[in-house]
């Protein structure tokens, strides 16, 4: 509803509307299967164990959970950018929008440091 106000979530849009709605459903999926499992593990081996899990190689995959969302989250932007013509860097189309704000309002605490100083989430994953 905010952001309809703010003119950050089209009203005359549906399909930009259902992009937006499935970036801002990504980061709730990274926040409840990686990010909440984190905070719920014992400080120690136990939460060190599961976020190397989650950002590394364990059952022969490329990846972890967490590394692969951000590799999706990353080639959304391009798919975005690249391959829809908008050159402005955001999620959905060529401004700013309520999918901008969830991605940044999460993530940013990865790279900021809280979440190291709080749940030993390196900075540099």
């Amino acid at each position: 509803y905010a952001g309809s106000i703010a003119g950050l979530y089209p009203s005359d849009n549906p399909m930009k509307g259902a992009l937006i709605d499935e970036v801002i459903d990504s980061v709730e999926d990274v926040i409840v299967g990686c990010f909440i499992p984190i905070m719920k593990a014992k400080e120690g081996k136990e939460r060190e164990d599961l976020i190397t899990q989650l950002m590394n190689d364990t059952k022969g995959d490329k990846y972890g959970k967490l590394r692969l969302w951000f590799d999706k989250f990353e080639l959304r932007l391009k798919e975005n950018n690249e391959d829809r013509d908008n050159k402005n860097g955001y999620f959905v189309g060529s401004t700013l929008t309520v999918a901008d704000l969830k991605v940044f309002a999460h993530f940013v605490n990865y790279v900021n440091g809280i979440f190291e100083k709080l749940f030993g989430i390196k900075s540099s994953i």
